[in-house]
């Protein structure tokens, strides 16, 4: 007569569907079995051992370049502006001086006479002893450093109606240049005669007096222009 076998567990490992260690539950396939540890793949990271590339590249600053060509453009606008005022300095400066010969205002220092220097002629009207207008002619003069060089007058008297004058020193105040001449060896013309040019900012003014035989004393005016 037989018996059967004996129940209960088998030994281990036999006919366990899980190995020989005995029927224990598969391990989750990302981590140990614990409780309540999550469920499914783990979680994205950055690998250990520093950071890894995760997003694009930091750009590039351009910054520093901008401010240097700011910078640099600024110092030679400065250098250029700085050339054209020192050239105009070095070339323009004497553009404004002396008139010369035929210019009014001469750019004398005031009481200096260089305001008078030049070529001129001057169209006068002559007055009779009640002030009346009555003859016209023309004076000629030339000035220099202040000083008359040339004088003469023209169209009044008889004759070739010129008379050359012999002019005196010059004196000069203020705006005001005078001086006295006298004519020599010719009956038809005036032999003395004084003279005042007046500068008035925009023309010079002219008078001439002259002490006539008969004890009288004509008087002229007019107003130079350049030759």
């Amino acid at each position: 007569m037989s018996f059967p076998p004996p129940q209960g567990p088998p030994p281990p490992g036999h006919g366990q569907p899980y190995g020989p260690t005995g029927p224990h539950r598969p391990a989750p396939p990302y981590g140990p079995p614990y409780p309540g540890a999550p469920q499914g793949p783990p979680p994205q990271g950055p690998p250990s051992g520093g950071p890894g590339p995760y997003g694009p590249p930091p750009k590039k600053g351009g910054s520093g370049c901008l401010i240097a060509g700011i910078i640099g453009g600024g110092l030679a606008l400065i250098l250029v502006i700085a050339g054209g005022v020192g050239a105009f300095l070095y070339f323009g400066g004497d553009s404004g001086g002396s008139g010369g010969s035929g210019g009014s205002g001469g750019g004398g220092a005031p009481g200096s006479g260089g305001a008078f220097d030049g070529t001129w002629d001057a169209e006068m009207t002559q007055y009779d002893a009640d002030g009346e207008p009555w003859a016209g002619w023309t004076m000629h003069l030339t000035i220099e450093q202040g000083e008359v060089t040339e004088a003469s007058e023209s169209g009044l008297t008889s004759g070739d109606g010129a008379c050359t004058w012999e002019p005196g020193p010059a004196s000069v105040s203020g705006d005001q240049l005078s001086f006295s001449y006298t004519v020599a060896g010719d009956p038809d013309c005036v032999d003395n005669g004084e003279v005042v040019l007046r500068d008035t900012g925009g023309a010079i003014e002219a008078e001439v007096t002259s002490l006539m035989t008969d004890g009288g004393t004509a008087y002229a005016d007019g107003t130079l222009a350049p030759r």
